[in-house]
């Protein structure tokens, strides 16, 4: 009898999939809301009268699918290569003396590719995460401006006098994606395999005899992986210094026969 050994190289890599965007807009499905303004009620004073005039923009972020799949983790966490549906609604509060919503359009994005639209009272969009492991600062915004009339009592060579125009204001809806870099780790298990006659393929103290099937499960393990099923696939490449006979790619240990 002699004992067999096997040497087992394994290397991993997340790979995000290629699957088409799918948006909702349902309640259940809103990952990160924020109201953002800036303006007021308007002041007078004997030197100065500003209007009453508001800017503002809200933020609204929600969950991408793939088949039904989604395309963020449980703890509102990305990957790269993951995606978010996104939408600005922006206005004004005030009356003859404010101008606006003016956004400025396009949408700025760092590290996020993908659609969008700007209109005069909302914006939105489907954001894709760029796969770059290595990139950071993720972020979309839009900012918003409205003009406001003021006037001020401003001092002359002969006194003073009322200078008066429209002053710009601005406020800002943005989203910073939380984007984590893989971390992948591999558990090894030895298992037997039965022949058709139901007998294991090798022997109770794991050694093996010429000729006896060897068979070794990799399992790839990576932070919500049960949860990421048809959004994120693990690229595996495997080196042994012995025979491949048979492999068997699968979410879940395979009919142990052989």
């Amino acid at each position: 009898m002699a004992k067999i050994l096997a040497t087992v190289l394994v290397l991993t890599a997340l790979v995000g999939l290629i699957i088409p965007f799918e948006k909702s807009d349902a309640d259940s499905d809103v990952l990160f809301n924020s109201y953002a303004s800036v303006g007021g009620s308007g002041s007078s004073t004997p030197k100065s009268f500003i209007a009453p005039c508001k800017v503002w923009v809200q933020t609204t972020i929600t969950k991408a699918y793939a088949a039904g799949s989604q395309r963020v983790s449980p703890d509102k966490t990305f990957y790269p290569g993951d995606g978010f549906g996104y939408s600005f609604t922006y206005g004004i509060i005030g009356s003859s003396g404010c101008r606006g919503p003016l956004p400025k359009c396009p949408i700025v994005s760092i590290q996020i590719t993908g659609t969008s639209s700007c209109g005069k009272s909302s914006a939105s969009g489907n954001a894709e995460i760029t796969a770059d492991w290595n990139a950071s600062g993720h972020l979309i915004k839009l900012q918003v401006d409205a003009k406001r009339w003021e006037c001020h009592l401003a001092k002359v060579k002969k006194g003073t006098k009322w200078v008066c125009g429209w002053r710009t204001i601005s406020t800002v809806g943005q989203f910073a994606p939380s984007v984590i870099k893989p971390k992948i780790d591999v558990n090894l298990a030895q298992e037997y395999l039965n022949d058709a006659d139901g007998y294991k393929s090798g022997n109770l103290d794991h050694t093996y005899y010429v000729w006896d099937a060897i068979n070794i499960i990799h399992n790839p393990v990576y932070p919500w992986k049960n949860d990421r099923v048809g959004t994120l696939s693990v690229k595996v490449t495997k080196t042994y210094d012995l025979t491949l006979e048979k492999e068997y790619q699968c979410e879940s240990n395979p009919a142990q026969t052989l």
